[in-house]
């Protein structure tokens, strides 16, 4: 899947699919901080009440698979459309892809 966002020519995907290609939703959120809004994992995103989303719920918590960084997926959507969008998603933590 991370291939084909890279590839060129490849078709855009909407936000909301960015952040479900590039993380693995946790079922059990983590008794941590997210590293983006800074509140637990467990409670709601501090974006849930800027960030609209028909697909991520404001509890909703991932991790990217490669470092294992856990964050709220709102927060994740939040930090990609307010960067350049380029079809790509980092951890803010550790710069993985």
């Amino acid at each position: 899947m991370v291939q084909q966002a890279l590839v060129a020519g490849a078709p855009k995907l909407e936000p909301e699919q960015m952040i479900r290609n590039y993380t693995e939703e946790l079922k059990t959120p983590l008794d941590e901080d997210c590293m983006i809004c800074m509140e637990k994992l467990f409670v709601v995103s501090g974006y849930s009440d800027v960030t609209d989303s028909k697909t991520l719920g404001p509890v909703a918590v991932g991790c990217f698979p490669k470092s294992s960084h856990a964050f709220h997926l709102l927060c994740l959507l939040a930090m990609y459309c307010n960067g350049n969008k380029d079809s790509s998603l980092q951890s803010p933590s550790c710069k993985t892809i």
